[in-house]
């Protein structure tokens, strides 16, 4: 057996070795909340739409934007990797910073961290959370900004779009603590709700569109163009 052979056989196990033990340390939180609580263990694997008994598809718009962050997120993580590969460095660093970045706004979108976890645990209302957000965003607009000029202006509608959606969210959030009524400019709540979600899809998608984008480019230029080594 070659050192490929050998190599691949033992990339091979790594998966299926490190895919038991995500999944046992997850069976294993199970099994504590249903030691530590009085639900029962069912109740952290069954979709939230059985738990909560809604329908199916209560959600489904929410979900979908969840899933475009995901899929950003391990496209940017992929492209790091190859790009590391390619001694490309600098870029790979910022592709697996910003697929960190969208993993947790996946993370927050899915498990409502800003929304619920953090009053309920924390004390800490939402708006707090939301400058948090925006002062990391600012951050990864001026650490790689030279990076973001390809299709900027995609970038920029998607900033746009995100804005309009936290600004939404920051009047339901006073309707939240009981400072107002939720409403603006004659638009009442449940209205603002409408306007935050889409504005956060749309948001979403150009993110997604521009970093998809990005990475297909920077990897054409480092890996489809790249001339073959003489053998």
């Amino acid at each position: 057996m070659n050192d490929a052979e050998r190599g691949g056989r033992f990339g091979v196990t790594a998966v299926i070795a490190a895919a038991v033990a995500v999944s046992l340390l997850l069976l294993l939180g199970v099994v504590l909340y249903d030691i530590l609580t009085d639900r029962a263990a069912s109740y952290l694997l069954r979709d939230a739409t059985s738990v909560g008994g809604v329908l199916p598809e209560a959600g489904a718009v929410s979900e979908f934007g969840i899933g475009v962050w995901t899929v950003s997120a391990a496209v940017c993580a992929f492209t790091g990797a190859l790009l590391f590969r390619c001694r490309d460095r600098d870029w790979s660093v910022f592709f697996w910073v910003t697929s960190a970045l969208l993993a947790w706004f996946a993370l927050d979108d899915q498990y409502q961290v800003h929304e619920t976890l953090v009053r309920k645990y924390l004390g800490i209302g939402g708006s707090v959370y939301i400058v948090v957000y925006g002062v990391a965003i600012l951050a990864w607009l001026w650490i790689f900004r030279r990076r973001l000029v390809d299709g900027w202006q995609i970038l920029a509608a998607a900033l746009a779009a995100l804005f309009v959606s936290v600004m939404s969210d920051f009047v339901t959030d006073r309707a939240y603590e009981g400072e107002s009524d939720g409403s603006l400019l004659t638009i009442s709540a449940d209205s603002m709700g409408i306007v935050e979600d889409y504005a956060k899809l749309l948001g979403i998608l150009l993110w997604a569109t521009f970093l998809v984008r990005l990475a297909y480019r920077r990897s054409a230029e480092r890996v489809i163009q790249q001339p073959e080594s003489p053998k």
